[in-house]
């Protein structure tokens, strides 16, 4: 039988105007991944191409511990595949971990020594 791909399959109610804008932004990833790559193809930096190889691997680890662990989503779960590592909560986290290196190592401000600890504590 047919198997929907389950990096596009969203579903919301007919009608439902919120419903439908916040299945729009769940499709958001896939549109920054593309913006990244187009990014990284017009500009040749080193640092996006860091992001982008960052994200691709983010996902691959994901999927490589979903088929470790195969823990089953809830029951009534419109998704067929397994739940657990949360692709959000992941991907999270490698943003996070992303942005404060980046903070760490590119960023330069003012009382930097007093700045760049409190950022970070935020940003965990």
């Amino acid at each position: 039988g047919l198997k929907p791909l389950s990096l596009t399959y969203v579903t919301y109610y007919e009608g439902d105007a919120i419903g439908k804008a916040a299945a729009l932004v769940t499709l958001s990833p896939i549109a920054l991944l593309v913006w990244i790559t187009a990014w990284f193809v017009a500009r040749r930096e080193l640092q996006t191409l860091s992001l982008l190889v960052g994200a691709v691997l983010n996902v691959g680890v994901c999927v490589v511990l979903k088929q470790y662990w195969r823990q089953l989503r809830p029951s009534g779960s419109t998704l067929h595949d397994f739940g657990m590592p949360s692709n959000h909560s992941q991907t999270t986290g490698f943003v996070v971990a992303y942005a404060l290196q980046l903070l760490w190592r590119e960023v330069t401000m003012i009382h930097q020594g007093f700045w760049k600890p409190i950022l970070s504590l935020a940003g965990l």
